[in-house]
């Protein structure tokens, strides 16, 4: 049998319980994006200015002498946008340009691969060395969330919020 006592408690534990859900759900909105890497990678946290050298291939390599197998978000994506405004200080267009000169200039043999959300996952998954930028609410436990100078999306400071 139901008592006021009862339900007064319930209506308590689901207040608490969809109060805790908000505070965990609310860092992770949608002007938030990750840098992921797989699962078994070693890389945990990077500095904003490895991570910005890594994004531009100035760097090409982990740490333990790997090479970055390096995802680019799709053309015209909110994740290109971040990455245009807050890394290259440029444009798509201007995004385009910058890896035809890399190749033409012998610093790589080809442009990164440019990918979904999901497609970056994918890879993510699959490749030990994949490092990429997806929107934060897409992550999956398939991958992990590096942070950057310690710091992870939903953080005041991120570097990678719009």
């Amino acid at each position: 049998m139901e008592t006021k006592t009862m339900r007064t408690r319930a209506r308590k534990i689901i207040h608490v319980s969809m109060t805790a859900l908000a505070v965990c759900i609310a860092p992770l909105g949608a002007a938030d994006y990750a840098v992921v890497v797989n699962a078994a990678s070693p890389v945990t946290d990077l500095s904003q200015n490895a991570l910005i050298q890594i994004l531009k291939a100035e760097k090409q390599s982990w740490d333990g002498g790997d090479k970055v197998f390096l995802i680019m978000p799709k053309e015209g994506s909110k994740e290109e946008d971040i990455l245009c405004s807050k890394v290259y200080s440029t444009d798509s267009d201007g995004l385009k340009k910058y890896w035809t000169s890399q190749v033409f200039q012998n610093h790589m043999n080809s442009a990164p691969k440019n990918a979904t959300n999901r497609v970056a996952l994918k890879l993510v998954e699959e490749k030990p060395n994949a490092v990429a930028i997806i929107n934060a609410k897409d992550v999956t436990p398939a991958v992990k969330i590096i942070t950057i100078d310690g710091k992870k999306p939903g953080d005041a400071g991120y570097l990678l919020k719009e």
